[in-house]
């Protein structure tokens, strides 16, 4: 299932897809990344603190020597050996005061030097360690995201495939409703083995014919293991005649063709080719009516239109069909190049407005009209 957010300001759910988790996922790298800039402008600045104090350290250092040396040049002229004598234990007394001054100053300043290397490196590793989390984070929700989208694609892909193969049963149930409505023809339950379409052609008076078996192929590649499937369902089903109706047809054959005891067809010679086959039934029919115990000549009638020239013969009367076939695939294919690139452009544009749109709602809430985003579908849509 798509993961749904649900937004903080309106509380309206909406699908997470990777065109909405991609400017997240930018917006939050560059939250972490202002937050460790922030983060290093507060250490220099705690930096910058620390050099002052020691400046200042220093300059207070540099005082206390240069009043120890001016206080030293000052009572060397003016006292006697006596005085002088005081005056050096005075001085020395307040030299060593000042040499413990200076040391603690000094060791002030080098416990700062180490406290502020110790808050810069521990401030580089907590920031290095959150943006690194933080951003593992998020790569690993896109990539969650991305495995949703993608299996959302392929089940869609998949029911895509399924309705295509209804779609083009049902088409092929009418067309045969359409072109013989005496006849019977009823297409297998969802789920049930066997063909896709049995036709029982029936007789102007009623009677049953015989029974045409019809399966429907919609792929690129043709595969010889279809026929050995619908010779198998045909012995189930008793039928007298197999047809298969697909878009791949075997090498060498352009129209139509038997092969193996199955007639094989594009879409487009359905009805000639089941006018045909239903001929040939009613033809048998009629001879097992007319010429009951004559086997012999019925047996002819069925090698007949079974045979070579009777084939021949039909050949030359669909020959034009076929023509005619070719250059509507040639303007079918053009065409559908044609709105295959309008439908991209159209895809496109929609997911960019819904992307923004979706990105606006999040924020302004109930303040942004909800806008419809379906687009109409095309009255003259190509065929797949």
């Amino acid at each position: 299932m798509i993961q749904l957010i649900q937004c903080p300001l309106c509380s309206k759910a909406f699908p997470l897809t990777e065109a909405l988790a991609a400017p997240i996922v930018v917006a939050e790298r560059a939250r972490l990344e202002e937050a460790t800039r922030a983060h290093t402008q507060a250490l220099a600045a705690r930096e910058q603190a620390v050099v002052a104090r020691e400046t200042a350290a220093r300059a207070v250092q540099a005082d206390l020597d240069g009043a120890v040396a001016e206080r030293l040049a000052r009572e060397a002229g003016r006292i006697n050996s006596e005085a002088e004598a005081r005056a050096r234990a005075r001085l020395a007394k307040e030299l060593a005061e000042l040499g413990e001054a200076a040391a603690a100053v000094r060791a002030q300043l080098a416990a700062l030097d180490e406290e502020r290397a110790r808050i810069r490196s521990q401030a580089q590793q907590d920031a290095s360690d959150s943006f690194r989390l933080k951003l593992a984070e998020k790569d690993k929700q896109l990539g969650d995201m991305k495995k949703q989208v993608d299996e959302a694609q392929r089940i869609g892909e998949r029911t895509s495939q399924q309705l295509q193969g209804e779609v083009q049963e049902e088409d092929l149930a009418a067309v045969l409703r359409k072109a013989f409505p005496l006849d019977e023809v009823t297409r297998k339950a969802k789920g049930q083995n066997g063909a896709d379409i049995v036709q029982r052609v029936r007789s102007p008076q009623g009677q049953i014919c015989g029974t045409i078996l019809w399966e429907c192929k919609r792929t690129k590649n043709w595969s010889d293991t279809w026929l050995g499937k619908l010779r198998d369902d045909q012995r189930a089903e008793h039928a007298d005649l197999a047809a298969l109706v697909s878009t791949a047809l075997p090498e060498g054959t352009r129209t139509f063709a038997e092969r193996d005891g199955v007639w094989i067809m594009g879409p487009l010679m359905t009805a000639p080719v089941a006018s045909m086959l239903r001929a040939q039934l009613m033809q048998i029919h009629d001879a097992r009516a007319t010429l009951e115990g004559h086997h012999e000549k019925a047996e002819q009638t069925y090698a007949y239109v079974t045979g070579p020239t009777f084939r021949q013969r039909f050949e030359a009367i669909l020959e034009p069909l076929a023509q005619m076939q070719e250059e509507l695939d040639s303007e079918k294919r053009a065409c559908n190049t044609r709105w295959q690139k309008r439908e991209k452009h159209i895809e496109r544009a929609t997911n960019g407005a819904t992307s923004m749109l979706g990105e606006v709602q999040g924020i302004a809430g109930r303040g942004v009209p909800e806008i419809e985003t379906d687009a109409p579908e095309a009255e003259h849509k190509p065929a797949a």
